[in-house]
């Protein structure tokens, strides 16, 4: 099997979200639970979009894409 890069469509669990973002994941749970992230269930377990992830953050705080 082939590794490839890390792409817009991997899904991050609360905590790998936690440790990218450098926040708590109890935070990481706040803001599903607020709905400020973007976000899937997958077997009741939340999953977040990597991609999605920083297109959120650009859009709710006006960012541009570097």
């Amino acid at each position: 099997m082939m590794q490839t890069e890390k792409t817009k469509t991997e899904l991050l669990t609360p905590q790998e979200t936690a440790e990218y973002l450098k926040v708590s994941r109890q935070t990481v749970y706040n803001l599903l639970k607020d709905d400020l992230l973007p976000y899937i269930r997958i077997g009741g377990q939340y999953r977040i979009e990597s991609g999605a992830l920083l297109e959120s953050f650009r859009h709710a705080y006006g960012l541009q894409e570097n």
